[in-house]
């Protein structure tokens, strides 16, 4: 599932994308979609910023929006079809159980990416690294790294990797790494490209898109930096099993499969 800037919901099927459904007239959130997040085909739930509300995909139709009393939700994460956490601006977080959306332990602040694994392991990145087991969240982390995070993706409880705006990754394999450089020009002392998103499909196989269009893909610390859309930053980015899809600035998608 894929959510443009105008509202608007767009469906692969594993062999072509289904044209628009405008999901901001259906639902009456209108505007910039912030995130979606989908655990199967029948299961996707997407926040709007400064809408306070969320919408729910079932396989054939979006939901009526869900209010939620927050401050411009940034990020939601979901796991089966009865657990998912969405972080506001100011850091208060929200938890869907199945039934409906209640506050959550706070969050340290507004966020940038967030990834959930169970109720009970969830990561979220901003200016720091703060995890959720389940009743809390901790005060975040810079880790070593040096600049804001981008994007975190978590396969299993045992692993996750961060990324930050230098072009930096780090991993999480019970504890954090230090940062590593996955984007050379960086290393060199010059600018690099920003890191847009990352998306890992099991412990150690990642791949992470950036501002040049680029997709490196990571697998056991080793990066293979591949141009995947000379002209246009990339969006963001989804991997599972074998198939990678990535989104850029102007509506094209570029699908990768291993």
């Amino acid at each position: 599932m894929a959510l443009d800037g105008a509202g608007n919901a767009y469906r692969f099927n594993g062999s072509q994308w289904s044209t628009p459904a405008a999901l901001g007239a259906q639902s009456g959130l209108g505007g910039e979609v912030a995130a979606v997040s989908c655990t199967s085909g029948s299961f996707c739930m997407a926040i709007a910023p400064g809408s306070d509300a969320v919408v729910s995909w079932n396989g054939s139709s979006w939901s009526a929006p869900s209010a939620v009393s927050s401050n411009d939700l940034q990020g939601v994460s979901c796991v089966g079809t009865t657990f998912c956490v969405t972080v506001d601006g100011v850091g208060d977080s929200f938890v869907y159980h199945g039934a409906g959306w209640s506050r959550g332990s706070g969050d340290w602040g507004g966020i940038s990416g967030i990834s959930c694994v169970d109720a009970t392991f969830c990561v979220s990145v901003s200016g720091g690294i703060s995890a959720f087991d389940g009743s809390t969240w901790t005060q975040p982390d810079q880790q070593g790294a040096t600049a804001n995070f981008t994007g975190v993706s978590c396969p299993a409880t045992s692993f996750c990797m961060a990324v930050d705006a230098v072009g930096q990754a780090l991993t999480f394999t019970g504890s954090w790494s230090a940062p590593t450089e996955i984007e050379p020009s960086a290393a060199l002392g010059g600018s690099s490209p920003t890191p847009s998103a990352v998306s890992c499909w099991e412990a150690g196989a990642c791949v992470v898109t950036d501002s040049a269009g680029q997709a490196i893909s990571i697998v056991n610390g080793s990066p293979k930096r591949l141009m995947i859309d000379p002209q246009h930053a990339i969006d963001a980015v989804s991997c599972a099993s074998t198939l990678c899809m990535a989104v850029d600035a102007e509506g094209d998608a570029i699908e990768g499969r291993r």
